[in-house]
């Protein structure tokens, strides 16, 4: 029976060839679609489990409750904790401290480069966590502070097809350290990502602290006993810091490491930018194109039931049982699926290159010969296939022999009412990603117009590691002189990066119990009118002030309302000696994400590690010639580096970018596979309707009577869609904008442009055939059978 049941199949799919190509097309997208996403979902799921103790490895995490009832939650803790969680739990076998300090430059020879892969850690981050070495020994590859462990691709960078082991690379200009490792390259899906490791006692040449519990800098890492319980250990760990740091409100306790890429987006943390609900919200999109393909294959198959209807009649009368039609029927939407497949790995083939530009990552083509991969895609399929063979096989073996055989059932009339259900279905699910399509687009625009506060064009950006800091009054004053610079300013950090917070528990006036962040911004004199910002009240920093660098800040009209001052100029905030000399127009220190929060602004010039030049729009080319030959002139042991302020925003919401880009193509390809089920079903219609037309255009009917007779029903079903799919989809939106501090609003061309775009796509794929059958011959319509 199976060759009889793969043969019958076989003979069906030549047989209609056009509706076989159409079923075949749209679930080979559908299953094209679910392997890219679920590529996707297994590299971000898979994040840090290359670890061979993966399961014993958590980050330490600290909370902080306000006054407010808000809790802030950090990943970065002071350099104490790791030595004391190791000597006083048991539980904990290992502990290692890590940081990250970017734009170190980094010599060898004539070569120069700044390296943001820069990091310092305790020696056993080499044997707690699964980083092998090519060359070196993992035990004593950082017992040296003088030593110095680099990656693949730095080796080749720095020393070519040289032996790297021993040589000498110079950091910042001041520190030098000795190869003893050569690290293989980590992997992509790693959180963990550095070029060059150092021990962790060598970041004080590079200004910070390797004791004590207030400079809260580095991320922390333990290494679990194999028995230990990680619940138990967070009950044990919770207080410690208060326990060894007076008046410290602080609470700790353990993230898993598989945890930290998708479920760290309500802590404060500098490395990590996955989320969760991008992964469900893809699997969602996944799951519904895929299930569009489906409803395409039981849309086309029970409306052309009737044509099989003698087939199973005749069947059941030599003995067939509904059991073995039942099993027919799968089998034959199992072979669909199957060869779907086959194209569908096609076609991945084909766009895996455009997903990893989409998408930003890098997964190989080998990847889909993974076993687990392979195992994947099977499974996909033989679901897609016994949901599209689900409803038809059901349908399709309950036809009454005795009424087959009189004729009495007609062709695509069973389940019109259940197929009507799905066609709206499917258009309720691709209009939904059409609405999510065009929010993402309008609140993408919306940010790149948004008022942040500040000027932001023409602003370039130029780091300022090590002992440069030492030389900015020099740089400016070079600057300056040149033709088409208009403004030099310092600053701590660039605008729309994380910047340092306190808990301010102490100013001037407090009536309360009341504690909040506080943002920390240290800039020089030319920040005011670098950026163009706006004094509300009292003086910006000044020469003619000699106290201004040590004793004088500047607060934001945030930082008023939550202190709750009135007259704030001359009163003090973080200490008696800090007088509050003028109040700043807020302005968007942060990201969009997140709201204008109380900001304190100092002018410790220790802290400035960025300058930015503003210079006119007028053949900036020219300008930048001249900005490199002073450069190279007054600091020529650093290289010409610079970025625009404008392009370094743009990237803080690249991955917003990303994620739009690709629900932007992951819509389109609903809608083509919506689109080609009506496609189908008009060529039906327009087929059993045939003599229906020629009488009708015999009788005086028109071609655009007949377009409007065989087309109202389709953009009925697609209106309807529309209708329920609007407030789905503002729900969904209203989720999705919260995320931002600042966002567009849901107006009604956001509903009336998707309702528009699948009116006029879907009467584009089913005009064709209602055309050709409203301007057939009306004598051959009528010799039709």
């Amino acid at each position: 029976m199976l060759k009889n049941y793969f043969k019958t199949g076989i003979r069906t799919l030549l047989r209609h060839k056009g509706f076989s190509a159409l079923n075949i097309m749209g679930l080979a997208v559908g299953l094209a679609v679910c392997i890219l996403i679920f590529l996707w979902v297994q590299d971000e799921l898979g994040y840090d489990r290359f670890h061979n103790n993966a399961d014993r490895i958590y980050r330490v995490i600290e909370h902080e409750e306000l006054s407010s009832g808000e809790i802030l939650s950090y990943s970065q803790q002071g350099p104490a904790l790791a030595p004391i969680l190791k000597a006083d739990y048991p539980e904990i076998l290992e502990s290692v401290r890590y940081r990250v300090m970017g734009d170190r430059l980094v010599r060898f020879g004539d070569q120069k480069f700044y390296e943001r892969g820069f990091a310092f850690a305790d020696p056993a981050i080499l044997t707690m966590f699964t980083f092998p070495l090519i060359k070196g020994d993992p035990a004593s590859a950082l017992t040296d502070p003088s030593s110095i462990v680099i990656s693949e691709d730095m080796a080749r960078k720095y020393f070519e097809n040289e032996d790297p082991i021993g040589k000498v690379l110079q950091v910042d200009n001041h520190s030098n350290f000795i190869v003893s490792g050569v690290l293989e390259n980590i992997p992509s899906n790693s959180h963990l990502k550095f070029d060059f490791l150092v021990k962790f006692e060598s970041i004080k040449n590079f200004g910070q602290p390797i004791t004590g519990w207030d400079s809260f800098y580095l991320d922390t890492y333990v290494l679990l006993t194999e028995t230990a319980d990680p619940r138990d250990v967070d009950q044990k760990i919770k207080n410690v810091i208060s326990e060894h740091s007076e008046g410290s409100a602080f609470t700790i306790d353990l993230q898993p490491l598989t945890r930290i890429r998708l479920f760290s987006n309500v802590i404060l943390t500098p490395q990590v930018d996955g989320d969760i609900k991008y992964i469900v919200i893809f699997s969602l999109i996944a799951v519904f194109i895929l299930l569009n393909a489906c409803i395409n294959f039981m849309n086309l198959t029970t409306a052309r039931s009737g044509q099989r209807a003698r087939e199973i009649g005749m069947r059941k009368v030599v003995g067939a049982r509904r059991k073995e039609l039942v099993n027919q029927f799968f089998g034959e939407s199992l072979l669909m699926a199957f060869i779907s497949l086959f194209f569908a790995v096609g076609l991945v083939l084909v766009l895996l290159p455009l997903f990893n530009q989409l998408s930003g990552k890098d997964l190989p083509l080998m990847v889909l010969g993974r076993p687990h991969v392979i195992l994947g895609l099977l499974g996909i399929t033989l679901a897609a296939g016994l949901v599209s063979g689900i409803y038809p096989a059901l349908l399709l073996s309950s036809f009454q022999p005795v009424a087959v055989l009189k004729n009495a059932i007609r062709s695509g009339l069973r389940g019109k009412a259940f197929r009507r259900t799905l066609v709206i279905f499917q258009f309720v699910l691709t209009t939904v990603l059409i609405i999510g399509t065009v929010v993402v687009y309008r609140q993408m625009n919306y940010l790149r117009r948004q008022n942040l506060g500040y000027a932001k064009d023409q602003v370039m950006i130029f780091r300022l590691p090590g002992n440069l800091r030492e030389k900015i009054d020099l740089m400016k004053t070079t600057f300056e002189t040149i033709p088409g610079v208009l403004n030099t300013a310092a600053a701590s950090t660039v605008p729309g990066r994380r910047r340092a917070t306190l808990t301010l528990e102490t100013w001037e006036g407090r009536d309360s119990d009341d504690r909040f962040e506080l943002g920390i911004l240290d800039v020089d004199l030319g920040f005011l009118s670098t950026f163009e910002l706006e004094m509300v009240e009292g003086r910006f920093f000044s020469r003619d002030f000699a106290t201004d660098e040590k004793n004088a800040v500047i607060v934001n009209e945030a930082a008023i309302r939550s202190l709750g001052m009135k007259d704030p100029i001359g009163k003090w905030v973080l200490g008696p000696s800090l007088k509050i000399i003028g109040v700043i127009k807020d302005f968007n220190m942060r990201t969009l994400h997140h709201k204008i929060a109380p900001l304190v602004i100092g002018m410790r010039k220790s802290n400035l590690n960025h300058m930015f030049v503003k210079i006119a729009s007028e053949n900036i080319p020219r300008t930048i010639a001249s900005l490199r030959s002073s450069w190279n002139s007054t600091v020529p042991e650093y290289p010409f580096e610079f970025k625009f302020l404008d392009e370094q925003l743009e990237e803080y919401y690249r991955a917003d970018q990303r994620i739009g880009r690709i629900i932007n193509a992951f819509a389109g390809l609903a809608l083509f596979v919506a689109c080609l089920g009506l496609f189908g079903l008009a060529s039906f219609v327009a087929e059993r309707r045939t003599k229906e037309i020629g009488i009708r255009k015999v009788l005086g009917a028109s071609n655009p009577v007949i377009f409007h007779l065989l087309t109202r029903d389709f953009v009925k079903w697609i209106l309807i869609a529309n209708v329920i799919a609007a407030p789905i989809a503002a729900y969904a939106m209203m989720k999705y904008l919260n995320f931002y501090a600042y966002h567009t609003k849901l107006g009604p061309m956001v509903f009336l442009i998707p309702a528009l775009l699948t009116l006029l796509v879907s009467s584009l794929a089913i005009s064709w055939q209602v055309i050709r059958a409203a301007t057939a011959d009306p004598v051959k319509s009528l010799k039709y059978e």
